[in-house]
């Protein structure tokens, strides 16, 4: 064996042929999702000939690529870089059905530590050792010809002359059966590997480096409501919850019994603002809403609802269990936060959320304290709730949900769901008791809890979110649960959110609901977009 791998790569090659024997390998190897996808709008669209062509092209265009980007000295390093690059997102596409559009690469890098960690499976590793090291490997040990300044001149213009003639005559007479088929499926565009990850890459690092939006002050004018009652508002910004598992919205397992005991409204039909964090969470606590929230750091240049309730006099708590910093940079300007370690179950801040209502029940103070909790991020499902939790058995127990069955995951899931709707129950008790307590002034009270966003668990053969955009994914990533509960002293309020738990809303209704809530009155305040607006 040796000997035949000492005699295979003691022959030195044109770096040329090494450029087209690694385009052809990703194309062919790594590139499944997207050829799956590309093939099946193709035969709908009767462009049947592409399903063989289309290889050909994709392979011209990553060695042109490749021929553009490395000279002989540089080759190896080239490669070797695309190939692991190509194996990390294969995996991701081939097990979780996912692209790797700008929206995803956002998520990579401003995800905190554990949840990279969690995304990182036996089949992750045994995936890029076989499809992207061992070819790396390979490459590696290949020796490649010296040649003159002259003849490489001369090979280079050739292979790069003859790539683009090949490229401008598939354009030719093929460009615009192609272009019809990315038109057709416009999720067929972030599928290309590695080229559609290297373009969202580069494009999240031009739209995190701008910084040409002018600064926008809302609600400068903003004064609460004359003889406003003193309250405590608690909003719970959940993870990764689907309506569609919530037996308060007609789920027939029951994952949501300690909130129920609570009287709790729940609104039925609530989407979000976008289908990752990164975006849903600026969204819901800023004036924008899902249309008018066109580039992903416009929450760095605006107040936010924290922002404006600390200025009308609230004593603003942010609390995150869910990467140690608010997602859109909602806490900048905050004076009380609290940050917990990574691993850490939603529990965690129950403590320090009593002692906040204590406080404020002590010094009659208005309070807004803003949660964002780890609830059910994926894929580690079973790492979200303590084991007593664990009431719907099977459960998945790896990361890598495609080689789970559907209950297994969906029971995996659900305990998560019972785990948090457990907390939200803890948090209303703490309400609840202290607007009764004999040793503090009467405070009315409430809980708002909203999910960032959905999640899908296997449908469609897609799996967690993100990864196709708001508009071609799933309504399971977009259908969230959204409860309330209120103390008493809330007049009609409560009433009104009762009749309209059937009505379609969305997180563009949170910001001004929420100014509504804290009685914060402001000529920017839009009673079309407020969920309790009599």
């Amino acid at each position: 064996m040796l000997k035949l791998f000492k005699k295979i790569f003691s022959h030195a090659i044109s770096y040329h042929w090494l450029i087209l024997i690694v385009s052809a390998y990703i194309v062919l190897c790594l590139n499944h999702s997207f050829h799956k996808a590309f093939d099946n709008v193709a035969l709908q669209v009767g462009f049947g000939y592409l399903v063989w062509a289309k290889y050909i092209v994709h392979i011209v265009i990553l060695a042109l690529a490749f021929e553009i980007l490395s000279l002989r000295l540089s080759v190896k390093y080239v490669v070797i870089f695309v190939l692991l690059l190509c194996s990390v997102c294969g995996f991701y596409m081939e097990s979780l059905g996912v692209v790797l559009d700008e929206d995803i690469i956002q998520s990579v890098f401003e995800t905190h530590t554990d949840e990279a960690l969690d995304m990182i499976s036996f089949g992750f590793i045994a995936y890029v050792l076989l499809f992207g090291v061992l070819p790396s490997v390979l490459v590696f040990f290949i020796k490649i010809k010296r040649s003159s300044l002259k003849k490489a001149l001369r090979e280079k213009l050739f292979f790069v002359v003859v790539l683009a003639i090949m490229i401008s005559g598939s354009y030719a007479t093929m460009g615009k059966d192609i272009t019809f088929v990315f038109k057709t499926q416009k999720v067929l565009g972030d599928m290309p590997n590695p080229i559609a990850p290297i373009r969202s890459f580069v494009q999240y690092i031009q739209h995190s480096k701008e910084k040409n939006f002018t600064p926008m002050l809302v609600a400068e004018d903003a004064v609460l409501s004359v003889d406003s009652p003193k309250q405590i508002v608690l909003f719970v910004i959940g993870e990764s919850a689907r309506s569609a598992n919530f037996s308060l919205n007609g789920y027939e397992k029951e994952t949501n019994p300690y909130t129920k005991a609570f009287n709790v409204i729940s609104f039925r039909e609530f989407y979000s603002c976008g289908v990752i964090t990164a975006i849903a969470v600026p969204c819901m606590l800023t004036h924008y809403t899902r249309e008018t929230y066109t580039h992903r750091n416009l929450s760095l240049y605006v107040n936010n609802i924290l922002d404006i309730a600390q200025s009308v006099g609230y004593d603003v708590w942010y609390l995150g269990n869910n990467g140690g910093k608010c997602v859109g940079g909602c806490d900048r300007n905050i004076r009380n936060t609290l940050f917990y370690p990574t691993d850490s179950l939603d529990s965690v801040m129950l403590k320090d959320i009593a002692k906040i209502v204590e406080k404020a029940k002590q010094n009659n103070r208005n309070t807004f304290i803003v949660i964002h909790g780890y609830g059910s991020h994926g894929a580690s499902y079973t790492s979200r709730y303590p084991k007593e939790f664990e009431r719907f058995t099977p459960v998945c127990e790896q990361k890598e949900l495609s080689k789970c069955t559907t209950k297994e995951i969906s029971n995996a899931y659900d305990n998560s769901l019972l785990y948090t709707d457990w907390v939200l129950a803890q948090m209303i008790g703490m309400l609840q008791k202290d607007s009764t307590s004999k040793d503090s002034s009467p405070m009315r009270s409430m809980l708002w809890y909203v999910s960032d966003h959905g999640e899908s668990l296997g449908e469609l053969g897609l799996y967690m979110h993100g990864g196709l955009g708001y508009t071609l994914a799933p309504k399971y990533q977009k259908h969230i649960p959204s409860i309330m509960w209120f103390s008493q002293s809330w007049g009609e309020i409560p009433h009104l959110a009762r009749k309209r738990v059937e009505q379609d809303f969305s997180q563009d209704y949170v910001f001004h609901t929420l100014l509504h809530i804290l009685n914060v009155q402001t000529q920017d305040y839009d009673k079309n977009l407020d969920i309790l607006q009599p």
